[in-house]
């Protein structure tokens, strides 16, 4: 388990706007965090440069672990024709599973509002 919150949701709900919020709480607390934006861009330019997404992250987490991971869901829209763009979208909501499960917190943000999931 890993001292990282991920925060989840659809594109353009406030997510990184919540992020940051969280960010203020946790340092109030004394705890300094890490925002990673757009986790899902950075699986995908992985996946183009070919390298070990999970090893990196792996890697990531351990040198930082107190980050506030935001990741856009994938798997509600449209499915696309381009192989390469389904893969993509498979593999950063299985790895987003995987981040969940050793997550500290997870929460998920509609319109501005984070519930707390986990």
């Amino acid at each position: 388990m890993f001292d990282m919150i991920l925060v989840i949701g659809g594109a353009y709900q406030g997510k990184e706007k919540f992020a940051e919020s969280l960010r203020e709480q946790e340092k109030k607390a004394g705890r300094e965090r890490t925002i990673v934006p757009q986790f899902h861009e950075w699986v995908k330019n992985c996946m183009k440069a070919e390298q070990n997404i999970e090893e990196e992250l792996r890697e990531k987490l351990a040198q930082e672990p107190d980050q506030i991971i935001v990741c856009d869901e994938l798997g509600c829209g449209v499915v696309p024709m381009d192989a390469f763009e389904r893969a993509w979208r498979e593999r950063t909501g299985r790895i987003g599973c995987e981040l969940a499960k050793q997550a500290e917190a997870v929460y998920r943000v509609t319109c501005g509002i984070g519930t707390r999931i986990k």
